[in-house]
């Protein structure tokens, strides 16, 4: 997402954002939002980017300085991202139980591909961690049900925001749980019949005593 070596060390003003909305069906939309400067936006690095996302299966569009690219994987439990901003790319959806199921949802982060480190010498890369420089980087999860636990900095509704931090590895997760009342009422109707049919077992065969 975020290519964005690229993107910190062209620029303060680069802001990028993906975002993953999770169906029910475990269907992942991807929308990865970029903000770019005009200079940024006419780079050769930047187009061979986008070149990049569209060999993925990414459709790419441009409104005035900002960038969209979407696109949708089914049944996911374990992919990649699929940017190539960083070395490793991995998103995770892990379902548990039977009754009661769990829902784990784990994105990770590691290093920026460091085919972006050469843009600019060692030392003013390590400067830009010291003068607020970095880029607004970010990854939301957008979820179909309330979370009942997360490590995300910022909550909206049901959109979860972590800032993405280019000096470390990031790993982002989020759980939520899920009654699931048509197995509950499978349940129910299955001891109502066995009941039912004891009952009706039994009446048959008093009725054959007292004759």
């Amino acid at each position: 997402m975020l290519l964005l070596a690229l993107g910190v060390l062209l620029s303060a003003c680069f802001e990028a954002n993906l975002q993953l909305e999770v169906r029910p069906s475990g269907s992942v939309t991807q929308t990865l939002t970029l903000t770019q400067p005009q200079e940024v936006l006419n780079g050769e690095l930047f187009s061979d980017f986008i070149k990049h996302l569209q060999s993925q299966g990414w459709q790419v569009r441009r409104e005035e300085i900002q960038t969209i690219a979407t696109r949708t994987l089914e049944n996911v439990h374990d992919t990649g991202l699929g940017t190539g901003a960083f070395l490793e790319e991995r998103f995770r959806l892990t379902r548990r139980g039977w009754l009661m199921e769990s829902y784990l949802l784990e994105a990770s982060l590691g290093q920026p591909n460091p085919i972006f480190s050469g843009l600019l010498p060692a030392s003013q890369i390590l400067s830009l961690f010291t003068r607020d420089l970095q880029p607004k980087l970010s990854l939301s999860l957008l979820t179909p049900l309330t979370a009942s636990q997360h490590n995300a900095d910022k909550v909206e509704g049901r959109r979860y925001t972590w800032q993405i931090r280019l000096d470390r590895a990031n790993h982002y997760h989020i759980e939520y749980r899920v009654l699931r009342w048509d197995r509950v009422a499978a349940i129910m109707l299955g001891v109502g019949l066995l009941v039912l049919g004891g009952r009706f077992w039994y009446a048959r065969r008093r009725s054959r005593k007292l004759l």
